[in-house]
């Protein structure tokens, strides 16, 4: 049977921005890809439930932190691939990663 990433979204109201806090349970899911709007609903927190396979990680226009960060790369032991485009949340990128092969930052 084929691994699906679960959503389940819990829904926060930040001044006037919606934020949607996914959960991906996927035990060999090895690509992810996240693509937000510039408008209200952004994601803040993406949780990798026994997601641990994820090679190649795309996250785009998201308000992670740096504390979000540096955690799931302490998770995340497959990761070869992180791309973080205009995550302008962070502030205080370290990336310290022994499989990582390519990073991007676009802002």
């Amino acid at each position: 049977m084929e691994d699906r990433a679960q959503q389940t979204p819990e829904t926060k109201q930040q001044n006037t921005k919606i934020v949607i806090d996914p959960r991906v349970i996927a035990p060999s899911l090895e690509s992810f890809e996240y693509k937000g709007t510039a408008d209200r609903q952004r994601v803040s927190n993406i949780s990798f439930i026994a997601s641990k396979s994820i090679k190649d990680l795309y996250i785009e226009n998201a308000d992670i932190t740096d504390e979000w960060l540096e955690t799931e790369l302490n998770t995340l032991c497959c990761l070869e691939s992180l791309w973080l485009k205009v995550c302008n949340s962070l502030k205080q990128i370290v990336v310290v990663h022994e499989k990582l092969q390519i990073l991007e930052f676009l802002n």
